[in-house]
This record gives structure tokens, C-alpha cells and sequence, in this order.
């Protein structure tokens, strides 16, 4: 990730020096106008938060959404009999398997959570995947439902003034792929004998390397 900032950084400064037709040139036209209002570190900065937010994210669900539904053929077969279940199984996924699984927060006045006193500025880490797992919540929590009527009470996004921006955006990008999968590849399957990395941070959870099969068995 922080290599990655500085990448983006490099890329503010050629795009000062040759500006394209691109977003960063764009955020560029407001630094130059007035280079107190948006220096040259935050346009670094908010091209680092859209490209994680509305790229990394979403692609963490939809594997993480396909994965779980073909790891039980009989989901998979569901959603090809009956493509109006993909924006529940969506839902599910985010609940049962977030790409989001951990987000930080600063408390801005003291307060009382589940019994523990905490300060202002207090630096917490929000669980939000142990949040789709509370069974005083969601019943049989453990198990992916997609009949389950509830699912989208998840904190996935988050909520209130902090609920994410793209968050139909994401579940719209992932729906689509799901249809188009389930019409093109209706006896779509897991690669047999494969085990699934991840990043190895707290922040985004995708699997890195997604194998399926497309053609009959045996191929």
C-alpha cells in the first residue's frame, strides 16, 4: 500500500507536467485555480481512496460472492434456475463473507460500548465481519442463507453518516457479473484441489487466485 501511494504520488507529478484526459488531470485544474484548496498530496490521496474504495472492494465481493456460491453446486444450480435470487446472494455475501472485514474509526467524545468505557480519540478497529456473524442478529449465522430475510441488515458498508457512497454501485457491478456467469456458464464450477490465498492485510479480503471450470466434467 505504500508503494502504491507513492506510485500515485509520481502520477500527480507527470500529470502536472503533461496533463491527459483523465480524472487525475482533472483534480490538477482545481490545484491549479487555487493550489490551497486542493494541494497536490490530496489529489495523490483521493485517487488512493477511489481506487481502493470503488475498485478493490468490489472485486474482493464478487469473488468472494462467486466463490460461495459454487462451493455448493446446489446454490450455483439456484442461481442459474432462478437469476432473481443473485441480489439476495449478494446480500449474503456481505454478510457472511465481506470484502471489508475491518475499518478504523476515532471515538469523538467519550462513550460506553457493550460495557467498556472509551475516551475521545480513542483509535478503534470496527469488526464489521463479526458484525454479520452476531446471532442475536442473524439466526444460524455460520451457515450462507439465500433465503435468509435479513441479510441486508449487514454493516458492510457501514452506516449512518460514514455508509459508503458506492455501496449500490458495488452490488449493482457485482449483480451483473453474477447474471452474465450464470447465462453464459450454467455448469460453472470450482477447479478441483485449489486453496485460496488472500492479501495478507486486515483491510480487504478477495481471494487473489479464483479457478473454475466451464466445460463438462473432466475438462
Amino acid at each position: 500500500m505504500a508503494a502504491y501511494r507513492r506510485y500515485l504520488r509520481d502520477l500527480v507529478d507527470t500529470r502536472a507536467r503533461e496533463p491527459g484526459d483523465d480524472l487525475t488531470s482533472d483534480l490538477l485544474e482545481i490545484h491549479a485555480e487555487d493550489p490551497h484548496r486542493l494541494t497536490l498530496d490530496e489529489v495523490s490521496s483521493i485517487l488512493f481512496s477511489l481506487s481502493f474504495a470503488g475498485h478493490e472492494t468490489t472485486t474482493g465481493l464478487i469473488g468472494n460472492t462467486a466463490r460461495r456460491l459454487l462451493e455448493e453446486p446446489g446454490r450455483w444450480a439456484r442461481i442459474v434456475q432462478r437469476p432473481e435470487l443473485i441480489a439476495a446472494a449478494v446480500e449474503e455475501a456481505l454478510r457472511y463473507d465481506t470484502s471489508v472485514p475491518v475499518w478504523r474509526r476515532v471515538s469523538t467524545r467519550p462513550v460506553t460500548l457493550a460495557g467498556v468505557d472509551l475516551p475521545e480519540g480513542a483509535k478503534l478497529f470496527l469488526w464489521l465481519a463479526a458484525s454479520g456473524r452476531d446471532q442475536s442478529v442473524f439466526p444460524q449465522p455460520d451457515e450462507f442463507d439465500l433465503d435468509r430475510a435479513n441479510a441486508s441488515q449487514h454493516l458492510a458498508f457501514g452506516l449512518g453518516l460514514h455508509y459508503c457512497l458506492g455501496a449500490n454501485l458495488g452490488k449493482l457491478e457485482t449483480r451483473l457479473v453474477l447474471e452474465e456467469l450464470a447465462r453464459r456458464y450454467p455448469g460453472l464450477r470450482l477447479a478441483e484441489n485449489q486453496r485460496f490465498t488472500f492479501h495478507p492485510n486486515i483491510s480487504f479480503r478477495g481471494p487473489q487466485v479464483f479457478r473454475v471450470r466451464t466445460g463438462p466434467a473432466g475438462h
